[in-house]
């Protein structure tokens, strides 16, 4: 499989796969419209996966992330609350 490469806000290169073995979200080629999708994308190495950063710097578990969907505890973090889409109902739980 070869791969392609995108150049993240803090300068890193972080290989991917390329969009031609996409299928589905992807927060690299086909990200949802979520709230978050404008911050910048930190990824968490020790964690294996995506993050957007909050204003507040905060990293908060990019849901359009592979990993994350696929496994709940991958969207376990220190939040402040700006993962919270407030175009969603406001009786939602978050991580």
């Amino acid at each position: 499989m070869q791969a392609e490469f995108s150049i993240l806000e803090d300068g890193r290169m972080l290989t991917h796969h390329k969009i031609g073995d996409c299928s589905g979200r992807c927060c690299f080629h086909s990200p949802s419209d979520h709230h978050m999708v404008d911050w910048p994308m930190v990824w968490r190495s020790d964690r294996g996966i995506m993050e957007r950063d909050c204003p507040h710097g905060i990293g908060h578990p990019d849901p359009d992330d592979r990993e994350v969907l696929a496994n709940e505890w991958n969207g376990v973090h220190g939040c402040d609350g700006c993962c919270i889409d407030s175009r969603e109902d406001s009786g939602n739980e978050h991580s």
